[in-house]
């Protein structure tokens, strides 16, 4: 079985870490879906834009050269604990799907070209896209439904100290706050949490290359260079 790839996904994040784990965790992170040319058409989207949230369905291509296992480490419960892979939200799977819900900003009709901007995606950069649907609330909010080990939004749990403020004169101040909240989040794997860590960390996001390190329960951020 194939399927068509109807768009690609831009995204501020470039590479696993430091991407959020869910959905709608960083809203202020920006990305849009750009059809691929069989699928750029006006009336694959007509009356998408009475939507204000869309689901997201997407190929893990980073993650298709690993094969999928049984089980597999949910980082919620400390990355130690093992669950069933059909019980998790792995990116290591038989197929490799994802699927998110992202907020619907504006849909920008080019001569050849068609994007989808939606904010608060937890998605890299150049991911595939598989099918993009509405989302619907009467049917995709349950108000009984159980959580399981995940019933609770994740919450920030570290403080930002903030080295670099003055230093990077073209950087935004929603793309610094969006790089607060990514870190405050604690990417680091689950392991690294519960004991003393003296490594400095980098990822890239958007343009730039952001390094920090953790000290107790303070994320000091060292460094935000741009990306030549």
């Amino acid at each position: 079985m194939v399927f068509d790839s109807v768009g690609v996904f831009l995204s501020v994040y470039k590479e696993k870490f430091g991407t959020p784990r869910q959905s709608g965790l960083v809203s202020q992170a920006q990305g849009k879906i750009v059809l691929t040319d069989k699928f750029a058409n006006a009336d694959y989207i007509s009356g998408i834009e009475s939507f204000s949230h869309l689901w997201v369905l997407f190929y893990f291509n980073q993650s298709e050269s690993i094969p999928s296992k049984r089980m597999a480490r949910p980082p919620r419960l400390g990355g130690n604990k093992k669950v069933g892979v059909f019980a998790s939200r792995t990116n290591f799977r038989p197929n490799n799907i994802g699927m998110s819900v992202v907020k619907l900003e504006r849909v920008t009709i080019n001569k050849d070209s068609i994007e989808i901007n939606v904010t608060g995606a937890d998605i890299i950069d150049q991911t595939p896209i598989l099918d993009i649907k509405p989302y619907i609330p009467y049917a995709d909010i349950i108000d009984d439904a159980a959580g399981g080990y995940a019933s609770e939004r994740p919450t920030p749990v570290l403080q930002i100290n903030d080295k670099t403020i003055g230093k990077v004169f073209s950087l935004s101040d929603s793309l610094r706050r969006m790089i607060h909240n990514v870190i405050s989040l604690d990417p680091r794997p689950a392991y690294r949490r519960d004991r003393v860590d003296e490594k400095i960390y980098g990822m890239t996001i958007g343009e730039y290359e952001v390094k920090w390190k953790v000290e107790g329960e303070e994320a000091i951020l060292l460094s935000i260079e741009p990306v030549y």
